[in-house]
């Protein structure tokens, strides 16, 4: 989950982000000579590629509600944030 998150007293609205970091080597004009297995020749995307967004919502029932956090992870970010 990338973003923002919003709690209510039941439920989470989320914002996610789908990113594409790798993509298969065209084998037409590649040299995969010194490929371990070009048949799964994959490549860096540089920068990674966005290819979707969406907001969603979770409801958790109270009963299965945890409780509070470790205190340690109050304002623990996502790397990318």
């Amino acid at each position: 989950m990338v973003g923002s998150k919003k709690v209510g007293n039941q439920s989470y609205t989320c914002k996610f982000e789908a990113w594409k970091v790798a993509t298969q080597l065209d084998r037409t004009d590649a040299d995969l000579s010194g490929v371990a297995t070009p048949h799964t020749a994959a490549t860096a995307c540089e920068p990674p590629v966005l290819c979707g967004r969406a907001t969603g919502s979770l409801y958790i029932a109270k009963k299965d509600q945890r409780g509070p956090q470790e205190s340690s992870f109050k304002d623990r970010k996502h790397p990318g944030e």
